[in-house]
């Protein structure tokens, strides 16, 4: 007998500051209020890849069985879901792998259509524990993904080889395991379409290289190609691009903060090889994840972290020429925000400041240069729980700061704390870390709004973080302004 019980999971996010008194209206300035569009899936053909030590994730069903390949959820059947261009029931381990409103069943690692009654699912479905279902007497009266049950339910057998499958049955299996970075996002000028770069690799291999992905709708990416943009003998991570009139030119750390490179290309595709304009070292001198902008007179800036977090660098100079060097321009002590009431916003104690992501954005007083970053630090009084005083830990989320455009050095940071701080029953502040987000632009050319895309907790991979182990895991999304879902 295959048996079914449900388990639900609330999931908040909080924290993103107030809006426009009493207007209705939202503040579409990539600052704030956020809203969460849950987990980014980005495909390798027809499987999307999940947390790092993850492993292989799937559904038994019949080997004759072949799913249909759709565009998005509406091309599917009630209890399907388009993942990765194929119609399956989706395969799932946390609350942020399901979207449209459909929620995880842990027991069957299964997004599911919550209900209280048959009138909230699909004609013909039974509401059974919580969750649409259909009935059966064979495998053929099932959705794609599921079986039939001894029951007489359509029910998932998860699996993660065909070795746990049934001799009539192969494993569909849509996750596989990798570990992704340092998104940074591109609106084309010529193409509604986004384009998004990343790190990739494995959780035990030190081997790193950059993807190129594209998306319809900025929230679910396909790689194209299927293969590395730029491999740099695995020693190339967290990409950075700017677009000149002629060239695309990539900036990127190479190997573990030893230099920044630039690679050029007349596509975005293709990559030339690399070459070195700033160079690093080890420890206290190496230099992370690089972020490139280009600047109204025509020079770029490319803010990078300094070490393990001590502080944000800026550098400077021709597009895809040498760097100069500026110093230091954001450390943790400039992220803090003092309590100054026991309601009142604060993020203190920051001690690393990570990831920085620079965008020049057009507005009504002109271009802005704005810089989001990962910074560790406290956001939350400590809390009283059955009468004890309980310090709550400290972990990574999104600060934001400001400079003009004539002058990248002078930083002025929000005085809010966080951006980005999602919280989970109001006491659990999950981890945000490499934000990267981009200002969208419609036909008209008019720019609704942005999306802040970053890597989100997970309880499937293990790293080190200042103050103790961290989790890291899945993109997840965010939108702001008029691109709301």
């Amino acid at each position: 007998m295959r048996a079914l019980a449900l388990t639900t999971l609330a999931l908040a996010a909080c924290g993103f500051l107030p809006e426009d008194d009493f207007t209705g209206a939202r503040v579409g300035d990539g600052i704030a209020p956020w809203t969460d569009l849950g987990p980014a899936p980005t495909c390798l053909g027809n499987q999307f890849l999940g947390p790092p030590t993850s492993s292989p994730g799937g559904f038994c069903y019949d080997r004759n069985q072949v799913e249909d390949p759709c565009l998005d959820d509406d091309d599917c059947e009630s209890r399907e879901t388009c993942v990765c261009g194929r119609c399956t029931v989706a395969y799932c381990t946390s609350a942020s792998d399901c979207s449209g409103g459909r929620s995880c069943s842990f027991s069957e690692n299964r997004c599911d259509t919550r209900c209280a009654d048959a009138t909230d699912c699909a004609p013909g479905e039974e509401c059974f524990n919580g969750a649409c279902r259909g009935r059966c007497d064979t495998d053929d009266e099932c959705q794609r993904g599921e079986v039939c049950s001894s029951r007489n339910y359509c029910v998932t057998v998860d699996c993660a080889d065909d070795s746990t499958c049934q001799s009539t049955e192969r494993c569909h299996v849509q996750r596989v395991p990798r570990l992704v970075l340092e998104p940074f996002a591109v609106a084309q000028r010529e193409s509604p379409r986004l384009v998004l770069y990343v790190e990739v690799g494995d959780a035990v291999q030190p081997q790193r290289a950059i993807w190129r992905a594209v998306s319809d709708d900025g929230l679910r990416f396909e790689f194209e190609p299927a293969r590395p943009a730029l491999e740099d003998a695995g020693a190339a991570r967290a990409p950075s691009i700017v677009r000149t009139a002629t060239e695309w030119l990539l900036y990127y750390e190479s190997g573990d903060g030893a230099a920044i490179k630039v690679a050029r290309s007349a596509d975005g595709f293709e990559f030339a090889p690399g070459t070195v304009v700033l160079t690093g070292g080890t420890g206290p001198s190496a230099i992370h994840a690089p972020s490139a902008v280009l600047l109204p007179d025509g020079s770029v800036a490319v803010y990078f972290e300094i070490g393990d977090g001590a502080a944000i660098g800026l550098a400077t100079g021709a597009p895809g020429g040498m760097l100069t060097t500026r110093g230091p321009v954001l450390e943790p002590r400039e992220v803090s925000v003092p309590v100054t009431a026991p309601t009142a916003p604060f993020w203190t104690d920051v001690v690393a400041v990570r990831s920085p992501h620079a965008a020049v954005t057009e507005g009504p007083g002109g271009p802005s240069l704005r810089l989001w970053f990962s910074a560790f630090g406290r956001e939350s009084a400590d809390s009283e729980q059955f009468g004890m005083t309980v310090p709550l830990p400290p972990n990574f989320s999104i600060g934001y700061a400001r400079a003009s455009v004539d002058d990248p050095g002078s930083l002025v940071t929000w005085p809010y704390g966080p951006v980005v701080d999602r919280v989970d029953a109001f006491l659990e502040h999950k981890e945000e870390m490499s934000p990267g987000v981009v200002q969208l632009v419609d036909g008209d050319g008019a720019r609704p709004g942005y999306l802040l895309y970053y890597v989100e907790a997970s309880a499937d991979d293990t790293a080190m973080g200042p103050g103790g182990p961290f989790t890291i895991g899945r993109l997840g999304v965010l939108g702001n302004g008029a691109y709301l879902r």
